[in-house]
C-alpha cells in the first residue's frame, strides 16, 4: 500500500484521574450512519479472468506480532513543572500496564482463540464468493509456518522455500492456485491514558499463488478503528476480525484482476453487545445468582466469568458499586473474576460452589494498588458468600 490508510478513529473517551492500570471495559459504540471508508487497495493486480474456473486451496488466515503503543498522553497531574513531571509518571505507567496486559500469555491465548473461531466464517464467506465469481471450486488448508511467526508481508516476500512449500500444496490439493492471509493487530502510537483506551485496527494482506508457486497478486486491507479498553479486548477484536472478513471477499473480483485497484464500501458503525445478566426467572433445574461487588475501586473494572471452557460459559462486566443477577444451571459451578493483568506474582484461584435452585449471593471486592505486581496470590479478590 503506497501509503498507510487513515483510521477512524470512533469514541474518544473523557480523560479522568485513574489508578494506574484501571482500564475501562469496553462500552457500546453508538450507531452511526452509513459512510464510505476504504476496503482494501491492490499492490498487484493480474489480467482480467485470471482466476476464472480455476480451483484454489485456501490457507487459514495467520496472525502476525501485535504492534503496540509507543506513548501515552492524558494523564493530569495538576499545574507546573512537579505536575507535568506527576503526569509524564502516569502516562508512562499505564502505558506499561497496557504493554503488560496486551502481552501476557492470557490475553494472547484469547486473542488466537477469537481468531480461530472466526476462521470458519472467513472461510464460508470466501469460498461462497470466489465459487460465485469465478464458477470453480476451493478447499481450506492451514500453512506450516514451522513454528515461525509470520510478519504480515511474509508470502509478499516470498523466497524459494515459500514457493516450493505452496507449490507441493496446490499439487497434493489438485488446485490451480494458492490464496494466502496474514493479519496483524495494530495499536495506535499513541494511546489514550487515564482511562486507558487505545485505538486498534487489523491490516491483512492476501496474496495469490499460481501452481507453481509464483506469486502473481497481492493485496492489502486495514479495518475501521475502535478503541481497545481492557476487559473488552476481545469484544473489539472480534468487530474488527467480521469487519476485516468484508473486506476480503470484497476483494476477491481485484485478486482475479476484475475489480478495481482501491476498494470502498458503506460502512455502519456496529455496536458492542455486552452481557449484562438476566432477568428472567429461573426455571425448574436452574438457580438465581447474584454477585454483588462492594468496593469503592472505580478505577478497576473486573470482568465476572462462569464456568470457562464448557458450552455455559458467561462472561459478564462488573464495576465497582454494582450488582450481577444470572441465572444458572443446577450442580456444580465455577466462578471467577478476571481485571487486566498487573503482574507475574498474581494468581486468581476460581470459586466452585453447588447449585441447588432458589437464590445464591456472593459479595466479591476487588482491591486497586498502584503499579504493577505488588500482590500476594490470591489478594486481589475476595469473595465472602452471604
Amino acid at each position: 500500500m503506497k501509503e498507510k490508510m487513515t483510521p477512524h478513529i470512533i469514541a474518544v473517551t473523557a480523560l479522568a484521574v485513574f489508578i494506574v492500570l484501571g482500564l475501562a471495559c469496553a462500552t457500546a459504540p453508538t450507531s452511526t450512519p452509513a459512510r464510505t471508508v476504504k476496503a482494501y487497495e491492490m499492490q498487484i493486480m493480474p489480467a482480467s479472468g485470471t482466476l476464472h474456473g480455476k480451483n484454489a486451496i485456501v490457507f487459514d488466515l495467520a496472525m502476525a506480532e501485535k504492534v503496540l503503543p509507543k506513548s501515552a498522553t492524558g494523564a493530569s497531574g495538576g499545574g507546573g513543572l512537579v505536575g507535568a513531571g506527576i503526569a509524564a509518571a502516569a502516562n508512562a505507567a499505564d502505558l506499561k500496564s497496557f504493554t503488560n496486559a496486551a502481552t501476557n500469555a492470557t490475553w494472547i491465548e484469547q486473542e488466537k482463540s477469537a481468531v480461530a473461531k472466526k476462521q470458519p466464517k472467513l472461510y464460508e464467506t470466501f469460498s461462497t464468493s470466489y465459487a460465485e465469481l469465478n464458477s470453480a471450486d476451493t478447499v481450506r488448508s492451514a500453512f506450516n509456518f514451522s513454528g515461525a511467526m509470520p510478519t504480515v508481508d511474509y508470502f509478499s516476500k516470498t523466497n524459494a522455500d515459500i514457493s516450493a512449500r505452496i507449490a507441493s500444496a496446490c499439487a497434493e490439493s489438485k488446485k490451480d492456485f494458492a490464496v494466502t492471509m496474514v493479519g496483524q493487530i495494530v495499536y495506535a502510537e499513541t494511546m489514550n491514558a487515564a482511562p486507558i483506551s487505545v485505538p486498534t485496527t487489523v491490516v491483512v494482506e492476501v496474496c495469490v499463488f499460481d501452481k507453481a508457486g509464483t506469486l502473481i497478486s497481492r493485496g492489502k486491507t486495514e479495518t475501521v478503528s475502535y478503541l481497545t479498553r481492557g476487559t473488552g479486548h476481545i469484544d473489539t477484536l472480534n468487530l474488527l476480525l467480521d469487519d476485516a472478513i468484508e473486506n476480503i471477499v470484497l476483494m476477491i473480483p481485484a485478486l482475479g484482476g476484475n475489480g478495481e485497484k482501491s476498494g470502498t464500501k458503506k460502512y455502519v458503525m456496529p455496536t458492542v453487545d455486552i452481557n449484562r445478566g438476566d432477568t428472567r426467572e429461573a426455571g425448574a433445574d436452574e438457580t438465581v445468582l447474584v454477585v454483588q461487588r462492594i468496593d469503592n475501586v472505580a478505577g478497576w473494572p473486573a470482568t465476572l466469568i462462569l464456568n470457562k471452557g464448557t458450552d455455559n460459559e458467561r462472561s459478564i462486566p462488573i464495576n465497582a458499586k454494582s450488582e450481577v443477577r444470572i441465572v444458572i444451571q443446577n450442580g456444580e459451578n465455577v466462578m471467577m473474576a478476571q481485571v487486566p493483568v498487573t503482574g507475574p506474582k498474581e494468581t486468581n484461584d476460581p470459586i466452585t460452589f453447588t447449585a441447588t435452585g432458589g437464590q445464591i449471593t456472593y459479595t466479591l471486592s476487588v482491591k486497586g494498588t498502584v503499579g504493577a505486581g505488588n500482590l500476594k496470590a490470591n489478594e486481589r479478590f475476595t469473595w465472602v458468600k452471604k
